[in-house]
């Protein structure tokens, strides 16, 4: 399944990798996962995980935020939703977009 971010960016996800999302975290939607990639609140470089990128909106009425971690320019040359999972904040990180920042 494909996915186009807000930069216009292809982001890809795998069979097992939606498995995994919907075994763990099943209340995100293809739909949430499409949304906060599209349009998210705020992008953050992850601390974590070389070369990962955060995608954050909210979820459930403004109460949670979808989290999409996504992972940019892997070897060969693709982006990859790594997970997707719902949180009660946003992780630290460097911001690369926010929606503040936009205007």
């Amino acid at each position: 399944m494909e996915f186009v971010d807000f930069r216009d960016l292809t982001i890809i996800l795998g069979e097992e990798v939606l498995e995994k999302i919907r075994e763990r975290h099943p209340e995100i939607t293809m739909d949430q996962i499409r949304e906060t990639l599209l349009d998210p609140l705020e992008v953050r470089r992850s601390r974590h995980k070389h070369g990962s990128e955060l995608y954050y909106s909210h979820a459930f009425k403004k109460e949670r935020f979808t989290c999409v971690v996504v992972k940019l320019n892997t070897a060969d040359g693709n982006n990859y939703v790594e997970t997707a999972y719902t949180s009660s904040k946003i992780k630290a990180g460097e911001v690369i977009f926010s929606k503040e920042m936009k205007g």
